[in-house]
């Protein structure tokens, strides 16, 4: 069983208000995929109850959602109305050995989360983080805790997040510096363009994304996420593939269709992504 720690979001795009957030697309894409050994821990809100009457398994963990003011216009900027406070500390026997962690605005403050996933295989999205807010409650990337992030101390740890939620010395090519400081694997997405991740035996590769797939990019490296250590963690396939799977599933995710995307098209579209891995560097 996948234990997911995720927060829910009530995103206004518009003027109008939406369920988002990690729990609300990593729950989607993993039920889109017939994946259901997973549980999921958030807050209760609009995105609770609408996962409630999907039947997705879920352990409330504290009331309300963070909010985001979303605007699309020439770049995705994000202002934050109100922040919500995930509390876990009575239920970490609630956790299996594998546990997903993705946030949106520091939820779940380090030391708990510290405390939680020791002696655990973890899957992190650095996204929730790495974030600051402004004055002006316009958020912004600040990587002051990156490296306590990257020290977490469990059984296994990989690090997920787009590239500009990386500190500059791991991006790109330098995700193989990051690697020999930090001696876990990480996986660094950039839209369209090729995803950096190095595995645990030490390999970095590269591996691109399909092309020409347009549409609302809103929650892909959420389902990247869940995906990801869905296929790595609890079926066991290969890190490479895991990526390969992942990169697809959230490829898909950007059409305006509903459901996002079906088995038989991951498992197509994964297949001609993942020959197009290629290894940097051991």
């Amino acid at each position: 069983m996948l234990s997911m720690i995720l927060s829910s979001t009530k995103d206004l795009i518009y003027g109008y208000g939406f369920a988002g957030g990690p729990a609300f697309y990593s729950s989607l894409a993993l039920s889109f995929l017939g994946f259901n050994k997973f549980t999921v821990l958030t807050t209760e809100g609009t995105t609770y109850e609408f996962l409630r009457r999907l039947g997705v398994n879920l352990i409330p963990c504290g009331v309300g959602e963070t909010v985001f003011r979303v605007e699309l216009d020439s770049s995705r900027k994000l202002k934050l109305v109100r922040k919500s406070h995930i509390n876990l500390r009575e239920l970490a026997g609630s956790l299996s050995r594998y546990v997903v962690i993705s946030l949106t605005m520091n939820e779940i403050p380090l030391e708990v989360v510290k405390e939680l996933v020791s002696g655990k295989r973890v899957v992190i999205d650095v996204q929730g983080f790495t974030r600051s807010v402004g004055r002006d409650g316009i958020v912004f990337n600040d990587y002051s805790v990156f490296s306590e992030l990257a020290k977490l101390e469990c059984d296994e740890l990989i690090l997920r997040g787009e590239w500009y939620e990386f500190p500059p010395r791991c991006r790109g090519v330098g995700v193989i510096n990051c690697f020999h400081e930090f001696n876990i694997p990480m996986i660094i997405t950039n839209g369209s363009g090729p995803t950096y991740f190095s595995t645990n035996d030490g390999v970095f590769n590269t591996i691109q994304p399909p092309q020409l797939i347009y549409g609302n990019t809103l929650g892909t490296g959420d389902v990247f996420t869940a995906v990801f250590a869905y296929k790595y963690l609890i079926l066991g396939v290969s890190f490479e593939e895991a990526v390969a799977t992942a990169t697809s599933a959230a490829s898909l995710r950007v059409r305006d269709s509903t459901p996002w995307f079906t088995v038989n098209e991951v498992e197509v579209l994964s297949s001609r992504v993942l020959r197009s891995c290629k290894r940097i560097a051991y």
